[in-house]
C-alpha cells in the first residue's frame, strides 16, 4: 500500500506541476497577444493617419496650379521690379542733371553780376582770373588784348606762367582765334606750345582781345557744358565790361579798348 500511495502521490504532484507551467504559459502567451493587438492597432492609427495626409489627386493638381500661379506673379512683380528700378535710375540721372544745370545757371549769375560790377580795369581782370580760376578750372592762362599798329595780340595779364609773348594777328592758334573770332576748344589733357582753350573777346562784332588757356587744375578732367556757357558768357560779357570800367576810370575816346589804354590805366598808382 505504502509504495502505491507514494506513485499516486507523486502522479498527482507532477500533474499539478505540469498544469501550473500550462497556466502561466497561457497567461503569459494571452499578456503578449494583448501588447500586440495593442501595437497593431497603434500601427493602424498610423497608417491611417498617414492615409489623410496624402494629398489627393484634386489636391495636387490644386497645389500645382496655386504654385504656377505664384511663379506668374513672381514673374510680374520681378518685371514691375525692375521697371521701378529703371525708373528709380532715370529719376537720379534726371536729379543730378538738374542739378548741375543749377550749378551752371547760379555759376553764370554770379560771373555776370561780379564781372559787370567792377568798376575798375583791374578789378574787372582780377574778377576774369576769378571765374577762370575757380568756375572752369584754369591753371595757365592768358588775356591777350589787340593792339592795331601793329596788328599785335599784346598779353595784359597772365596766371601761372613766367610771361606771354605778344602774338601777331593771324599766326598760331591764338592769332587765328584774334582775327576769326571763332573759339578754338580741344580736349583737357597735358599742357603743351599751343593753348587747350581759345575764345575771342567781343564788342559788339569786333574782335577786342583773347583768352588763352593752357592748362587745368589736376581735378579737371574734362570740359562740361557748364563750361562752355561760361566761355560764351565770356565772349559776350568780358569786354563790354572792360571798356565800361575803362571809361569808368576816365578813358575817353571814340574806342578806350586798346592795349596802350589798358596798360595805361593798369599801371601802378603813385
Amino acid at each position: 500500500m505504502g509504495d502505491s500511495d507514494d506513485l499516486v502521490a507523486k502522479q498527482k504532484e507532477f500533474l499539478d506541476a505540469f498544469f501550473k507551467k500550462g497556466a502561466e504559459f497561457a497567461e503569459e502567451l494571452l499578456r503578449e497577444n494583448e501588447k500586440l493587438r495593442f501595437r497593431v492597432v497603434k500601427l493602424e492609427e498610423q497608417v491611417a493617419e498617414q492615409a489623410r495626409a496624402i494629398p489627393s489627386a484634386a489636391t495636387l493638381k490644386e497645389l500645382v496650379e496655386k504654385i504656377h500661379s505664384l511663379e506668374k506673379e513672381r514673374d510680374t512683380l520681378l518685371g514691375r521690379f525692375s521697371e521701378v528700378e529703371t525708373e528709380g535710375r532715370e529719376y537720379a540721372e534726371r536729379y543730378s542733371e538738374i542739378e548741375r544745370e543749377n550749378a551752371s545757371l547760379a555759376s553764370l549769375y554770379v560771373a555776370t553780376y561780379q564781372i559787370h560790377s567792377a568798376h575798375d580795369p583791374r578789378q574787372v581782370l582780377r574778377t576774369l582770373h576769378e571765374i577762370l580760376l575757380n568756375f572752369v578750372g584754369a591753371k595757365t592762362f592768358a588775356v591777350y588784348v589787340l593792339d592795331d599798329e601793329p596788328r599785335l595780340l599784346r598779353p595784359l595779364t597772365a596766371e601761372g606762367m613766367d610771361g606771354a609773348g605778344a602774338v601777331p594777328l593771324g599766326e598760331g592758334i591764338i592769332g587765328r582765334v584774334g582775327e576769326t573770332g571763332r573759339g578754338y576748344y580741344s580736349e583737357v589733357g597735358p599742357a603743351g606750345p599751343e593753348p587747350r582753350v581759345c575764345i575771342p573777346l567781343q564788342l559788339k562784332e569786333r574782335i577786342v582781345g583773347v583768352v588763352a588757356i593752357w592748362d587745368f587744375l589736376i581735378q579737371k578732367t574734362e570740359l562740361l557744358e557748364g563750361d562752355f556757357e561760361l566761355f560764351d558768357l565770356l565772349v559776350a560779357q568780358a569786354a563790354s565790361a572792360l571798356e565800361a570800367a575803362c571809361l569808368a576810370a576816365g578813358a575817353g575816346g571814340a574806342s578806350p579798348l586798346r592795349y596802350d589804354t589798358l596798360a595805361g590805366l593798369l599801371e601802378p598808382r603813385e
